[in-house]
This record gives C-alpha cells, structure tokens and sequence, in this order.
C-alpha cells in the first residue's frame, strides 16, 4: 500500500512539473545583425545556442532588436531581460555576467569569440604590435558603437569620436573612401565584406587586436527575479558548447 501510494504521488508531482507553464525570456539584439551571430530571423549561432539551452529548461526565448546602445539601456532600464554582451567594468555595473565562486568572470558559460583585428589600406605604414599602435599618431581609429572594441581603444587613449558608426561595411566603406585610416572590426564579418565588395586595397593587420568572450548577460532586474533560472541558463548554454 505504502508503495502504491509513493508511486502515484511521484507520478503526480513529475506530471505537475510538465504542466508547468513556461517561463519567458526577452532579449535584445543588433538590428542590423552582428554576421553568423545574431540575425533579425532568430538564425544567428548564439541565437540558436541560447534557444536550445532554454528549450531544456521549458523557456520560451523572444528577440527584439535595436540599436547596440539601445539594447544595452533598455537591458540597464530592465525593459528586456537579458543582452549578448561581452564583460566591461561597466556593463558590470547593471548586467549580471556568471561568475566563479572567487567571484571572476566565469568564460565556461559564453556563447562564443569573437576576434577584433585592425584593418588599414595596403599601402599604409600604420600597424599593431600587440600592445601599441605603430604610426598612427593622433588620427583616428574607425569603430562599431557600442562593442566592447570601443571600450578598449577609448582605454589606450585611441580616438575614435566621429569614426564610430553602426556597422562593419560602414567603417570599410570610409577606409576604402581614405576618410579613416584604421578600423577595428571583428574578423570574419570585416573579411567577408572585403570579398564580397571586392576591396582589394584594403588589408588586415595579422596580429589579433582584441578578443571579446560573448555572454548572454542578464539584466539586474531579471537576475534578482530569477537568479535560480539564471543560473541554470548558464548551465545549459556550457553543456551545449561542450558537445
């Protein structure tokens, strides 16, 4: 009798937790795609990464898309749940990226890498040696808004105000055109343009700029409701890189 009753309570509460119903998670994308990543048909790598991690958990995934500056306000305003986003000191301030127990950036859970590599005209002096431009001087260095690229070159004193624009093709574009000297633009998404638009004069600089581990970071306001499911999000997103 006893077993019989233990019996249909498990069956109950496994039936009660498949009726569940599921959780919903909105986030926020470029509105003009970032290449094989994130597209505005919900195609992009990460985006089917982060889909069949929710998938496991029962969470019905929403994009919307806009602006990088924009996805990042509306993400710190909790008017979306979470953002593709790699760490900076500042987004630390009102994202929520997965963490070790010591507290550092935990990269076991990211959605992918994306290399940064400096683009210049073939004929061009200008170089980067790892740490420092060759060059250069005080002009300006061409760069997408709102990436963590930004950030790095506004860190070693780079200028880029009036040279930040909302696309890669945009930056080719103005080096093809000699209105910048250098871009800093991720690699096969600057690599596919210059093929398919044939800019033959325009070359990369071998030596990698910059390397941006991506995450699907939460917004504070989501964490704090969700922090259980958060985490198990960020669980399921290593488990599916690791196959």
């Amino acid at each position: 009798m006893k077993s019989y009753l233990f019996i249909l309570i498990y069956f109950s509460i496994t039936a009660h937790s498949h009726a569940l119903p599921p959780s919903n998670l909105r986030i926020c994308a470029l509105e003009s795609g970032f290449g094989d990543f994130t597209n505005t048909q919900g195609t992009g790598i990460w985006q089917q990464t982060v889909k069949a991690a929710a998938k496991e958990l029962n969470i019905n995934i929403y994009f919307e898309y806009a602006p990088r500056e924009r996805c990042l306000f509306k993400a710190k305003k909790g008017d979306v749940d979470a953002v593709f986003a790699a760490f900076t000191k500042d987004r630390d301030s009102y994202l929520r990226f997965p963490r070790k127990k010591n507290q550092e950036e935990d990269i076991s859970k990211i959605v992918g890498t994306v290399f940064f590599k400096i683009y210049k005209k073939r004929n061009s002096n200008i170089d980067w040696n790892g740490k420092e431009f060759i060059n250069l001087g005080t002009r300006t260095v061409g760069v997408q808004r709102g990436l963590q690229v930004a950030s790095i070159l506004k860190e070693k004193n780079i200028e880029t105000e009036g040279d930040i624009v909302t696309t890669p093709e945009q930056n080719l574009i103005k080096l093809s055109r000699d209105r910048i000297v250098a871009a800093a633009i991720e690699e096969t998404q600057a690599d596919k343009v210059i093929k398919d638009q044939n800019y033959s004069d325009i070359v990369k600089v071998p030596t990698t700029f910059s390397k941006s581990d991506v995450h699907l970071a939460f917004s504070q306001n989501y964490y704090e409701k969700n922090q259980v499911l958060a985490e198990k999000i960020w669980l399921q997103l290593k488990a599916k890189r690791r196959k």
